[in-house]
């Protein structure tokens, strides 16, 4: 699998998403178009691992998966706010290329945090 910033972008997007107080069962894949449960599953992995969400259960709801107890860090927060657009993501992918760097999920939370800094 090869890991999709796009993907973990609309994960993060998504669980925004969620009104607070709705209880704790939170089904992403409803949110998150286009992507199969293994791959989903994976990316929320790799969303957590960077620090943007915390998932405290997943688990499978019948034919459903789903994750339970997710919500933003504040990191995840500043994550959304500075790549809500595919444009922002975009511009954030350029600033990247030009260091002449790979694009990786940490040098796109180390642009996330030079914006807000701005």
């Amino acid at each position: 699998m090869k890991r999709d910033m796009d993907l973990i972008r609309r994960i993060v997007l998504a669980i925004e998403e969620q009104p607070a107080g709705t209880g704790k069962r939170f089904t992403l894949s409803e949110r998150v178009a286009g992507a199969d449960r293994d791959e989903l599953l994976a990316h929320i992995g790799l969303a957590q691992e960077a620090g943007l969400i915390e998932v405290k259960l997943r688990r499978a709801l019948g034919r459903e998966w789903g994750v339970y107890e997710a919500e933003l860090t504040n990191l995840g927060h500043d994550f959304a706010e500075s790549l809500r657009s595919k444009e922002q993501m975009a511009r954030a992918f350029d600033w990247i290329k030009k260091a002449g760097r790979d694009v990786t999920l940490h040098l796109l939370i180390e642009w996330v945090m030079r914006q807000m800094g701005e």
